[in-house]
C-alpha cells in the first residue's frame, strides 16, 4: 500500500480519519480470516 509510504499523506492524516482507517483495515482482515475458516 502507497498510504504508509506516503509522508505528506501520514502528515495529513487526522487522528479521526486513522481510525476509520484501522477500522477498515480490521474489518477486511476479519473477512478474510472468517473465508479462511469457512474453507
Amino acid at each position: 500500500m502507497d498510504i504508509m509510504m506516503n509522508p505528506h499523506f501520514h502528515t495529513d492524516f487526522s487522528i479521526s480519519d486513522s481510525l476509520i482507517f484501522v477500522r477498515k483495515s480490521v474489518l477486511i482482515y476479519e473477512t478474510i480470516i472468517y473465508e479462511i475458516a469457512v474453507i
